[in-house]
């Protein structure tokens, strides 16, 4: 399953999206520009161990997940700017 939280304010999927299939599909839609030129920070989130993804210092994406030792149960994105804006400033641009 993948859950994401644009806040209403970036395009995000509206429900969760479930099944492997549908989730590599999801995934793949985007995945060309979501990545590329991208900084990937390993930061705690919630107590769990969670990927920060920014451009040029700038948090455009938090990606955490919950897995079982038989697959990913769920992929849960936090693309919502306000959730987001303080973990912005603390980021500082790589060289």
């Amino acid at each position: 399953m993948s859950t994401s939280d644009g806040g209403g304010a970036v395009r995000a999927a509206l429900a969760p999206i479930r099944g492997r299939a549908k989730v590599a599909k999801f995934i793949a839609s985007f995945a060309s520009h979501w990545w590329t030129g991208a900084t990937i920070t390993w930061v705690e989130a919630n107590g769990s161990v969670a990927a920060l993804v920014s451009r040029q210092g700038r948090a455009y994406g938090l990606v955490s997940g919950d897995a079982s030792a038989a697959e990913i149960e769920q992929i849960m994105w936090v693309i919502n700017p306000a959730k987001l804006a303080s973990i912005s400033a603390r980021i500082t641009p790589p060289l």
